[in-house]
């Protein structure tokens, strides 16, 4: 009876019946036949019958359907696996099925698993992608029973768009024990392939991005947070990759160490320009910042000022570096940007509310400064609600230079409804013992704060030219604009800036800066803007923390040339020669590098530093290279250096010093004389050269 009934059962089968899957019930025959009596091979038959039926009409879904139910209710995965594989490029139908497939054979049958999901993440010309959401739903659907698949095939070498698939989908399906395979990804070298479009759509390419995608996937984790930051820093990682590798870095670090904070502080300061800073600046915000802090960031406008940098975020990563306790150009950068015009006052508006979120006697001055550059009465409103949320006590120096601005703007249209009342009152009714941050004397200046504070006030406005000579050290050395200016001392870098600085155009603003902190030594570069782009003026300065007071211990400044002017005016014999250099013998290690680096172009090439916060100034504005594209840029650069008179040259800390000197360049058979400063610092190769300023002294004339 039971070998009748099997017997019956395949012939049904083989008619497409659906009456022998649907048994009566209280029928005592029709029970499920036992695995060991049904006809292998009819189910195999049966199979590639409706298998071949489907690939003749890909419509026929339902012959498609009956295959993967003979493949489920009989094993036979392998059979129908050739029809699966390829209905991946018309329907999803076998998606399920595929996952449920590999659940039952991945760890008994590798090339099964590998042939079974190579489709899926492979598509052959012409074929469209699976979506990612489809593929992670038919992969939960498999359940617990595919992750030993998963991870056998994630350690699969030679098959990377397996293992970014096997990646992706055990991180969200949240197994750890993928975690050692992930941090062995990123610690990779990574390899960038472009297709033929351009784009990285190599799966090598992807890897680290499933990598980071997963460890993400883990929340808050120490060790796979410190894989990602080691990933991030990486100069062979690819762009897209860093980015996303910084943004995991910021959701699932439960503690970022100081070190962590500080190296995200420090490229958003020195690449803020650039798409590195903006995330690094974004990250650190995640990091140390307060709901409502992310939240002004998130609601800033996105509008593209001029000069080619969107300031909004600027503006927003800037107020984060608040949070650094004051390390260089924590406040004084933001400040000056919202001193330019090229915000709307709600923007103002938002930025000082969250300056007013972290009060600190460190911003009196620079706000006070900032009062004399305002020339704009539609924000100066959004100014005087936060001025005093920011600075405590009963300021009378507040209220007088509210006082003097609104004289100063009396008679100008856009001030006519700015009063300054309801300020000036909320600072009178202070009571007297109020705390109010006392006035530093200028020999005190506490942080690099107050320093580049002091001196952007002295770039325009009623304080132009003026620096007191307290901000340099004893003994400091500076290129003023014109040729004949070269020092040593306060005095006269004092006296080149009253002579240089008051009469330049208006002053607009800082354009670009990058400063980095080595120790107790500031490293400043920065291009300043005057008369909405009339002038180009160009800044490297080396500063140190001495007793805590900062003092400029070298600069020089300089106006753009053009190189096609400076050439003419040479062969005219018309290019103004340069102050004499007196010789100043400082540390003979540094010393002797410093005078082997001047004597050639090759030595010079040799000694430039290839660290990402490696700077150089050319004499033009488009003359400006970072990082190792500094040393390319003079290693192609071609013609002869040579030393024209002495060498001046300080170490200013253990691992930090100066050189300056007037450098001879020969090159098509003219010679012109540039003025260099080049800021020395000691690396594991011995002294290197980490920022450097070449400038030719003024006037040059125009040939035309």
């Amino acid at each position: 009876m039971v070998r009748w009934f099997a017997v019956v059962s395949l012939i049904l089968i083989a008619c497409g019946s659906s009456k022998s899957s649907e048994p009566q019930r209280g029928s005592a025959e029709a029970v499920a036949p036992a695995p060991q009596v049904v006809d292998d091979a009819a189910v195999k038959a049966e199979l590639v019958r409706r298998g071949d039926a489907w690939r003749k009409d890909p419509k026929d879904l339902a012959s498609l359907t009956k295959v993967l139910e003979l493949a489920r209710t009989h094993g036979r995965w392998r059979d129908a696996l050739p029809y699966m594989t390829a209905s991946f490029a018309t329907t999803d139908l076998a998606l399920d099925a595929a996952f449920e497939a590999v659940a039952v054979h991945g760890t008994k049958d590798p090339t099964f698993t590998i042939a079974m999901l190579t489709p899926l993440v492979t598509p052959t010309p012409g074929q469209r992608s699976i979506p990612y959401d489809k593929l992670t739903a038919a992969s939960r659907h498999a359940g617990a029973a595919i992750v030993p698949a998963y991870l056998a095939v994630a350690r699969l070498d030679n098959h990377p768009a397996l293992r970014y698939l096997a990646f992706r989908q055990l991180g969200d399906l949240g197994v750890t024990e993928v975690r050692p395979l992930l941090f062995a990804q990123l610690a990779e070298a990574p390899v960038v392939v472009r297709d033929a479009n351009g784009g990285f759509t190599d799966p090598r390419t992807r890897l680290p991005s499933a990598a980071i995608s997963a460890l993400r996937k883990f929340g808050f984790d120490t060790a796979s947070a410190d894989a990602v930051f080691e990933f991030a820093f990486d100069k062979r990682a690819w762009s897209g990759d860093r980015y996303s590798a910084i943004e995991t870095f910021a959701k699932i670090a439960p503690a970022p160490s100081p070190e962590q904070l500080q190296k995200l502080l420090d490229h958003a300061i020195h690449y803020k320009q650039y798409d590195d800073g903006e995330q690094c600046g974004r990250a650190y915000a995640m990091l140390v910042g307060t709901v409502a802090e992310l939240e002004a960031l998130a609601a800033a406008p996105k509008n593209d000022p001029p000069y080619g940098a969107n300031f909004t975020q600027l503006i927003a990563m800037d107020r984060r570096e608040l949070a650094c306790e004051h390390k260089p150009v924590c406040l004084v950068t933001l400040l000056e940007t919202l001193a330019t015009r090229q915000y709307d006052p709600d923007m103002l508006e938002k930025v000082m509310r969250e300056l007013a979120l972290r009060p600190d006697p460190a911003v009196r001055g620079a706000l006070l400064a900032l009062l004399d550059h305002l020339d704009d009465g539609d924000r100066m409103p959004q100014f005087l609600e936060w001025l005093p949320l920011m600075i405590p006590g009963r300021c009378a120096e507040c209220i007088a230079h509210l006082e003097a601005t609104m004289k100063r703007h009396a008679k100008e249209r856009s001030w006519a409804y700015v009063t300054v009342t309801d300020t000036v009152e909320a600072f009178r009714r202070r009571a007297p013992d109020d705390p109010v941050p006392a006035a530093l004397p200028p020999a005190k200046l506490d942080s690099f704060v107050a320093m580049l504070g002091a001196e952007h006030a002295a770039l325009g406005g009623p304080t132009a030219g003026k620096l007191d000579h307290a901000l340099f050290a004893p003994a400091a050395f500076g290129f003023g604009i014109e040729a004949a200016e070269a020092g040593v001392g306060p005095e006269v870098l004092a006296g080149f800036a009253a002579k240089d600085l008051a009469n330049q155009p208006a002053y607009d603003g800082i354009v670009k800066s990058r400063r980095t902190v080595h120790g107790a030594a500031m490293l400043d570069a920065e291009l300043v803007i005057y008369g909405n782009a009339e002038a180009f003026a160009m800044f490297t300065q080396l500063v140190v923390m001495e007793n805590g007071v900062p003092q400029v211990r070298a600069w020089s400044w300089s106006h753009s040339v053009d190189d096609a002017d400076a050439t003419a005016a040479a062969r005219a014999k018309k290019l103004p020669v340069p102050a004499k250099i007196t010789d100043a013998h400082g540390d003979a290690e540094l010393e002797a590098v410093a005078r082997a680096a001047f004597a050639s172009r090759e030595a010079y090439v040799q000694t430039l530093s290839v660290r990402d916060d490696a700077f150089s100034f050319g004499n033009s504005t488009g003359d400006e290279w970072e990082g190792p594209q500094v040393k390319a840029a003079f290693q192609a650069m071609g013609g002869a250096f040579s030393l024209r008179d002495g060498l001046h040259v300080e170490k200013v800390t253990e691992d930090v010093g100066f050189a300056a000197a007037n450098i001879n360049y020969k090159a098509g058979g003219t010679t012109k004389t540039f003025r260099v400063l080049a800021v020395f610092a000691k690396e594991p190769g011995g002294w290197k050269i980490l920022q450097a300023h070449w400038s030719y002294g003024l006037p040059v004339p125009n040939p035309n």
